[in-house]
C-alpha cells in the first residue's frame, strides 16, 4: 500500500503507482520528480517535506536528489 498526499488546506488526489514496490528509483521519478518538486516550488521556500522512516525515503538517491533541488526535510 502506498498513499500520500499534499495540501495548502484541502484535499489531493490519491496517486497510485502500479506495477511493483516503491523502490528508492522509483519514489524519486514517480512521486518526487513530477508531483513534489513542482509543488515545493509553488510553495516556495516555506515547503518543509515530511516522509516516513521508510527505506526508500532514505535511500542516497532520494537524499541526492532532495538535496541539490534545495528541499528542506522534517527529522
Amino acid at each position: 500500500m502506498v498513499w500520500g498526499g499534499m495540501s495548502n488546506g484541502g484535499r489531493t488526489e490519491l496517486y497510485v503507482i502500479h506495477g511493483g514496490s516503491l523502490t528508492a528509483l522509483r519514489y524519486r521519478d514517480k512521486i518526487l520528480r513530477p508531483i513534489v518538486l513542482l509543488y515545493a516550488r509553488t510553495v516556495g521556500g516555506a515547503f518543509i517535506l515530511m516522509t516516513s522512516n521508510e527505506r526508500s525515503h532514505k535511500a542516497a538517491l532520494v537524499t541526492k536528489m532532495l538535496d541539490e533541488e534545495g528541499i528542506q526535510r522534517m527529522n
